[in-house]
């Protein structure tokens, strides 16, 4: 099962025709047409009526149209929150200071970002020279 396949069956049930569900998706309707025919296979079920003079659904399409609805409404919020971060800053900076410098560098150094939507966590920590993490313990030549 597709998001599209959903989206197309969405867009037929709503418009009760193939050719403007298909108009509304922005489709050509035998696409649309087989696209809904798969699902159908698929689910092995009918979903739509045999057409009179309108497009209807049958039981297990009623039962599916909410629960497509639901699917399609999520899938968008998921997008949505992924998006939210394409571009911004994100993850955990970890900044060592030797003591003697820190309190003169720190504020200049970098100063959280003020984005609303930004979720980069900056960590500080200061050290003497001796228990510095870069500090080489080795004096042999490498």
């Amino acid at each position: 099962m597709e998001l599209q396949q959903l989206e197309y069956f969405v867009a037929i049930a709503e418009e009760r025709n193939f050719s403007r569900g298909a108009q509304r998706m922005h489709a050509v309707q035998s696409a649309v047409s087989t696209a809904v025919a798969k699902l159908e296979r698929e689910l092995d079920v009918q979903l739509f009526n045999p057409p009179k003079h309108q497009t209807t659904l049958t039981p297990a399409g009623e039962a599916l149209l909410a629960e497509a609805c639901n699917t399609l409404n999520a899938a968008r919020r998921a997008r949505d929150v992924v998006t939210t971060y394409h571009g911004k800053l994100s993850g955990t900076v970890d900044v060592g200071i030797l003591m003697s410098l820190g309190p003169l560098l720190r504020p200049r150094w970098i100063s959280p970002p003020r984005s609303a939507t930004s979720t980069l966590a900056i960590h500080w920590s200061q050290c003497d020279c001796a228990r510095a993490p870069w500090a080489r313990r080795d004096t042999s030549p490498p």
